[in-house]
């Protein structure tokens, strides 16, 4: 780079060129684009793994608050209803809603109001937890929404996957830290503390997002001009079809498998532990498949992630068929089994939702996410009492036929997204 000469006077109006001293001051890597886009990655990861440690740290107290006779397993049973009920409806609303609001200040009204939610159940009566917890649940779905969307606005086509999956696997990351910590805590402290300990975990988190994520206009602020179009008829179009069928389909498979797993490992002779150790590598599975979907349709298709969608739908359907196909005793056949699974079905879902942001129109994107979140919730609540029908009437064989045809509708309707 050449420098510029600067001019230099003196009192006499006589004026003469000087070198630009090359020496100048680097500027501050703080501002640069990269470290900006690090640190947005690290406080939406952070904002979501505290709402899902929020989200279940009441159910990490449920041991406790049963041994104490604080609540029965009936009044449990109510809480959690509601608090799914109200989550459901809730991520119906949250999606267009990133379509009005500032996106930054929705999710500070997320971490507010969910750490306020748990404070309340320790201050309040048991006869009001019922209420709390379907305001919870509709809060707590509010929660990714604006993560995505400020993950779709802050990094660009060739890079987003991998981060999306990253902020995805807060998912895993709260509840691993959970697991760590509930049980100790309950038992030492009481289960006060844990929900105390969340709280105050989420209006941290509120600081760190007000401090670095920048504000970001509605879209209607953005672009006036197209809200003249109808704005609830950008969602009928064949695309629509096939994003509910991807969605509901990969969550069918996953909640299956979450839910029967351990029981079909004790059906097989397993002790309730080794089920349970077996039952951790799905876990595990899922968290690798969704951080390598991301990475993998970024540095290998360069943005192209339906292709990725398809090669893992694909491979889950294959999964699923060779594990009915193969019923073993071993405890590593089965976890292998496991693992392949929850890596293969993890990675569709996690990219579902990042192809429908990319490709629905920027003005209801977030209605968009909104449908096809909801339509992915009646495949979650599908994989329960209407599966433990087929597993009691049927046996489990029928089960796993009725998972690999929902494993191929899955690849035929990524297929047909165009």
């Amino acid at each position: 780079r050449v420098m510029q000469p600067e001019v230099e006077c003196d009192e006499h109006g006589v004026c003469q060129l000087r070198p630009r001293s090359s020496h100048t001051k680097p500027p501050s890597p703080k501002t640069t684009p990269s470290s900006r886009k690090q640190l947005t990655f690290l406080t939406l990861l952070l904002a979501y793994t505290t709402i899902i440690f929020n989200r279940n740290s009441i159910t990490y107290a449920t041991p406790s608050l049963l041994d104490s006779g604080v609540i029965t397993v009936t009044q449990t049973g109510e809480f959690a209803s509601l608090m799914g009920l109200g989550y459901s409806l809730g991520m119906f609303l949250a999606g267009p809603s990133t379509d009005i609001l500032n996106v930054k200040y929705m999710l500070v009204a997320c971490l507010v109001c969910t750490a306020l939610c748990n404070y309340l159940i320790i201050c309040s009566p048991t006869w009001m937890w019922n209420p709390i917890a379907f305001v919870n649940g509709v809060v707590q779905s509010f929660g990714w929404a604006p993560v995505s969307r400020l993950l779709l606005i802050s990094f660009n086509e060739t890079e987003r996957g991998t981060y999306w999956a990253w902020v995805s696997a807060g998912k895993t990351i709260g509840l691993s830290i959970l697991s760590l910590v509930a049980g100790w805590m309950s038992t030492n402290f009481g289960w006060a503390s844990l929900l105390q300990c969340s709280s105050l975990f989420g209006i941290l988190a509120v600081a760190v997002v007000l401090q670095t994520i920048p504000s970001v206009p509605s879209t209607s602020t953005q672009n006036p001009g197209e809200k003249k179009k109808s704005y609830v008829g950008d969602l009928w179009t064949p695309n629509t079809v096939w994003f509910l069928g991807m969605d509901s389909c990969s969550l069918l498979i996953r909640v299956a498998f979450v839910q029967w797993a351990m029981l079909f490992l004790v059906h097989q002779d397993f002790s309730v532990a080794s089920a349970t150790s077996c039952h951790f590598f799905l876990n595990i599975g899922g968290f690798v498949g969704t951080i390598l979907c991301g990475i993998i349709s970024d540095k290998f298709f360069y943005g192209d992630r339906l292709k990725v969608i398809q090669w893992m739908s694909a491979s889950t359907t294959f999964f699923v068929l060779l594990y009915a196909m193969m019923p073993s005793s071993s405890f590593w056949v089965n976890a292998f089994f496991l693992f392949c699974i929850g890596a293969s079905v993890d990675g569709p879902h996690t990219l579902t939702g990042l192809v429908v942001a990319e490709i629905s129109p920027e003005r209801s994107r977030g209605l968009f996410a909104g449908f096809v979140g909801f339509g992915g919730k009646i495949g979650e609540m599908l994989a329960g009492y209407p599966l433990s029908l087929i597993i009691t009437q049927f046996g489990w064989g029928y089960f796993f036929i009725i998972l690999s045809v929902v494993g191929v509708v899955l690849t035929l309707s990524s297929l047909l997204v165009t």
